[in-house]
């Protein structure tokens, strides 16, 4: 009698920790991924400024980029929403007024408005 008490005891305490162990892997899995979407929530976007917020109208772009500028001894070029520019032509309605170094200024509906590279350009004197 002994020894099939110390079987079903035996028996118990393997199927509890096959049962515990079964468990943890199911649920612990399950867990972690919560916490995962928990913490994607509250995260924010570390290339967004720290001002940014979405949906305002204030941080919409305005249509206007300054991609890069080269100025030589020949000439003035830049690249503004990825199309080569120089001074006095015209870019979807508004004039190239002034190429310098690090912004553009345009001619848009009677306004001027200035374009600049944005920070982190590395600028390069070109000889010629």
């Amino acid at each position: 009698m002994q020894k099939v008490t110390d079987v079903i005891a035996v028996i118990s305490t393997s199927l509890c920790r096959f049962c515990a162990l079964l468990l943890i892997t199911w649920v612990a899995p399950t867990w972690a991924q919560q916490e995962t979407s928990n913490a994607e929530v509250q995260l924010r976007d570390p290339t967004r400024p720290l001002s940014y917020i979405e949906g305002a109208g204030a941080n919409k772009p305005s249509g206007w980029r300054l991609d890069s500028v080269l100025i030589s001894s020949q000439r003035k070029q830049a690249v503004i929403n990825g199309k080569s520019v120089s001074e006095d032509s015209w870019i979807r309605g508004a004039q190239v007024k002034r190429i310098q170094a690090n912004k553009v200024v345009i001619l848009v509906k009677g306004e001027e408005r200035v374009l600049r590279l944005r920070s982190g350009i590395r600028k390069t004197k070109v000889e010629g």
